[in-house]
């Protein structure tokens, strides 16, 4: 039995219950439960501040971070909708986001010039479109810091898990991308069900090497927040930081599939890296020689399919059917 309880309030718990585990790592940052609580209540605060309430959307333009979670969960703190957007769309699709979605506040960054993922004319978007009266702009990086640092913890009223909390466009089936609502209730849910599946337990760590934007990755940052594991953030996929990422910190999980494999695969081919804390699903014999073959409903199902934001599709098909 689910009993009514908010992304908000799972945070509160393990602050309580689990003050001592890490629950992101992002670079040089590492929470532990209650540092993370601490955060997000000072930046539910800062929000509030400037003007997010009920039903209000909040809106992420950037790469892969811990920022994304601690807003998702600021937003749950609030009543509030949180939405990552894929920072890769042009400036006429990340228009249509802000026409669509009206967001109180747009948290975005840059792109890196360093960056082969940052090609011309995609994540530039963000910077001319600060101009579009849409919304308060907060830069990701320092000035984001100093927002959450400016704040005063505040109380909050309590919030209906029924309450929309997550925002993720789905693809133009109606010639126009939609952005599907998702409760605290039905991402508790499926977060349980697909720990179930996956046979997660506490110590669960997985890597968000696939974009946020994407329910794939998604479900399982929340899966792990769910259990209490730890989530840490790569900015986007690259073979070589994902294999250090791994040996460093453990990982059990990572977004990953087919050529992304291949190229993890290649990285490590000299054997640079311990990846054997993997468990994953089988692919080749040098890529299960690396890792730990996972023997879980969710791996055996080889994780190949179609994923459905609205439904939990990717739950359904792969790991229920």
């Amino acid at each position: 039995m689910i009993h009514s309880l908010s992304l908000s309030d799972v945070l509160a718990d393990h602050a309580r219950s689990r003050p001592g585990v890490t629950a992101v790592v992002d670079g040089a940052t590492r929470l532990t439960y209650p540092e993370l609580d601490a955060r997000v209540t000072r930046l539910a605060g800062a929000l509030a501040g400037l003007g997010v309430g009920g039903g209000d959307r909040v809106l992420w333009l950037g790469r892969n971070s811990c920022a994304v979670l601690e807003l998702l969960l600021a937003c749950s703190r609030l009543g509030a909708v949180c939405c990552p957007a894929n920072w890769r769309q042009s400036e006429d699709e990340l228009r249509f986001v802000l026409a669509d979605l009206t967001p109180s506040v747009v948290v975005w960054e840059p792109p890196d010039p360093t960056s082969a993922t940052d090609a011309p004319g995609t994540t530039g978007a963000p910077d001319v479109l600060r101009g579009s009266g849409q919304g308060v702009w907060v830069r990701a990086g320092d000035e984001y810091e100093r927002l959450i640092a400016g704040a005063s913890p505040r109380e909050f009223p309590q919030v209906a898990d029924s309450e929309p909390v997550l925002a993720l466009y789905t693809a133009a089936f109606g010639g126009r991308p939609c952005a599907a609502l998702l409760g605290s209730a039905a991402l508790v849910a499926h977060a349980t069900s697909l720990l179930v599946v996956r046979q997660m337990e506490p110590g669960f760590t997985f890597l968000n090497s696939g974009p946020l934007y994407h329910v794939g990755t998604m479900m399982f940052c929340l899966a792990t927040f769910q259990i209490g594991g730890t989530n840490v953030f790569t900015p986007a996929f690259d073979p070589e930081e994902v294999c250090r990422l791994v040996d460093a910190e453990r990982v059990t999980q990572a977004f990953l599939f087919g050529p992304m494999i291949d190229a993890v695969t290649k990285a490590n081919a000299d054997g640079a890296y311990d990846l054997s804390s993997l468990r994953f699903v089988a692919h080749s014999a040098e890529w299960d020689d690396m890792i730990t073959v996972d023997g879980s409903p969710w791996c055996r199902s080889k994780m190949g399919g179609y994923g459905q934001t609205e439904v939990g599709g990717m739950l359904t098909f792969l790991g229920l059917a």
